[in-house]
């Protein structure tokens, strides 16, 4: 078995197929972040079968490389930003982790999902997918990128995140989104998605619904995300007043000692129509004023000035 890695030298130049004809018993090629060209003979056939090919911002297209069909042992592969345009060939055996993003891949992705039953990361963003996910079943699926797509699945029974921002969903939240019962972080910014923030999240630790256009209160449930670390709710249409809970999630740890640690770090519910005060003796008083513009809140951490400059522009 045989490893070539010289990843992140920004190396630049153009690769030959004779650069690998020697290579016969290489397993694993790492040479990411390097800026090189590599655009072999259509009728080239890789020497060796590799296990994991890492050729990340190479210039690899306009073509899906037509070489990799040959790969039968490929489960780690990285392609992205490497320049291409074309659709996604049908797919290998044994993939476990997929980065394919930061190119403009069009098409909808092949059903592979059979074959990828131990498929943990897929990163597809900023490509120009469209279309469904096929369910998943029992994925493994640890990590999903989708971002600047427009297409989405479901049944992700072992998802820990989920990356849909800046895509052009709409309509409500989907109540099958309850089912992602280890989903740890979810990004769903910069969409058209409307109607009410669901109830049901179990341990999310960061959460980003901003610029959408949710509507109604802010659930207070959100309040009983004890392991809550970062919430931004900001640029939507949320009305009422924000839940007395909020401020006081709190995350017990334990080690020779039991502590309570406010573990709340970001927090933004700017540019809605919130009403009323802030809640009191809680962490929300620890966030700036900026984290609260747009509303029609009072109360700490607001300052005199801001509430005045508010009260000038609702005059005008």
């Amino acid at each position: 078995f045989e490893t070539l890695d010289f990843g992140y030298n920004l190396l630049e130049g153009v690769v030959l197929e004779t650069h690998f004809s020697n290579l016969t018993r290489l397993t694993t090629l790492k040479a990411s972040h390097n800026r090189l060209r590599f655009e072999p003979n259509s009728s080239w056939i890789l020497p060796f079968q590799c296990q994991i090919i890492e050729l990340g911002h190479w210039h690899l297209g306009p073509k899906f490389p037509h070489w990799l069909k040959f790969q039968k042992n490929l489960s780690v592969l990285d392609i992205s930003d490497a320049g291409i345009s074309d659709f996604i060939p049908p797919c290998g055996e044994w993939m476990e982790v997929l980065y394919i993003d930061k190119n403009l891949i069009s098409g909808e992705i092949p059903d592979c999902w059979n074959r990828w039953q131990n498929l943990e990361f897929l990163n597809l963003g900023g490509n120009n997918l469209i279309g469904k996910i096929p369910p998943l079943g029992h994925s493994k699926l640890f990590m999903l990128i989708l971002r600047n797509n427009t297409w989405i699945g479901d049944k992700f029974s072992f998802l820990n995140i989920l990356n849909l921002q800046s895509n052009n969903f709409d309509g409500r939240i989907p109540h099958k989104i309850c089912d992602l019962l280890n989903i740890l972080i979810l990004d769903l910014t910069h969409n058209n998605i409307s109607g009410t923030i669901p109830k049901c999240f179990g341990f999310v630790t960061n959460m980003d619904l901003s610029t959408n256009t949710l509507t109604a209160e802010i659930p207070k449930e959100i309040g009983r995300l004890v392991e809550l670390q970062s919430l931004n709710l900001s640029g939507n249409l949320l009305i009422g007043n924000i839940p007395y809970n909020i401020g006081n999630m709190e995350l017990i740890e334990s080690l020779d000692f039991f502590s309570n640690l406010n573990f709340l770090n970001h927090f933004n519910v700017s540019y809605n129509n919130l009403t009323g005060q802030i809640p009191t003796s809680t962490q929300l008083q620890s966030f700036e004023n900026l984290s609260y513009v747009g509303n029609h809140l009072c109360g700490p951490p607001l300052t005199k000035k801001l509430l005045e400059l508010r009260n000038q522009n609702e005059e005008i």
